[in-house]
């Protein structure tokens, strides 16, 4: 029997380290990176069907999913698009992140990152509805610390995941045999724990700043679930999945 869940806000009912969707007892996991797919595309009329929990994640990014959709072609129909169009400032904030949505006749997003690990530091990035998504965004990956992958790998939480699905970034505040030791334990091969990368197993950036432009991604595809086109400049301060729900259903 199949079970159809409309990718709506009012349908998210999980924000932990990805955005799940579900009715009763059905759930699909990590929808992010596809949904960012389509809307990067312009696309906003699809049925997706899936016989598993999630998405493959794939590299990590939304590159793949791109790939295929463009193999396949974008067909285009001759109703107008509904839009959403911001008209006063509409905020969210909690203890982890803000994050606001001014008015703007195109869609916006801008992200102030700070990142304690991996050099990364303070920055921020730009991207608007006018620029090549499939250039700018698509091929930007998924990342977490390395303690976050320990922490994770312990709990088995990314089961599924190898060191081919994202990044993972160096933390000058773990003890490198330590981490080395768990590591192997895991079953995960070690090769650099320091270069000039910051990455582990000295990992090459597809764009200096990947990490800033995944987090984006990932808000694009967040913000599918509005239903509509936003005509609206979002910008977060460290926001991720919980945060962009958040501020989704204010502006909803």
């Amino acid at each position: 029997e199949d079970i159809y869940i409309l990718a709506d806000i009012d349908n998210v009912v999980e924000t932990n380290r990805g955005t799940t969707l579900g009715i009763g007892d059905n759930k699909i996991y990590t929808i992010e990176h596809f949904l960012s797919a389509l809307n990067g595309l312009g696309i906003d009329n699809a049925t997706v069907e899936i016989d598993n929990i999630e998405p493959p994640i794939f590299d990590g990014s939304s590159k793949p999913f791109v790939d295929r959709i463009m193999d396949v072609g974008i067909k285009e129909y001759n109703s107008a698009r509904n839009n959403i169009i911001i008209s006063e400032v509409i905020e969210y904030k909690d203890e982890r992140c803000r994050i606001e949505v001014i008015p703007c006749d195109e869609f916006q997003v801008t992200y102030h990152a700070d990142f304690p690990y991996g050099n990364i530091g303070k920055k921020e990035y730009t991207y608007s509805q006018t620029e090549d998504y499939i250039e700018q965004i698509s091929a930007a990956r998924t990342f977490c610390s390395i303690g976050e992958l320990i922490f994770l790998k312990e709990n088995g939480l990314i089961q599924g995941a190898d060191l081919n699905s994202g990044i993972v970034f160096l933390d000058k505040n773990i003890d490198k045999d330590k981490a080395n030791d768990i590591l192997l334990e895991l079953n995960i091969e070690v090769i650099s724990l320091e270069n000039d990368n910051h990455t582990l197993n000295n990992v090459q950036l597809r764009y200096e700043n990947e990490p800033v432009r995944h987090k984006v991604l990932d808000l694009i595809g967040d913000f599918t679930l509005l239903g509509s086109s936003l005509k609206g400049h979002v910008l977060s301060y460290g926001g991720g999945h919980s945060c962009n729900i958040e501020i989704i259903k204010k502006i909803k």
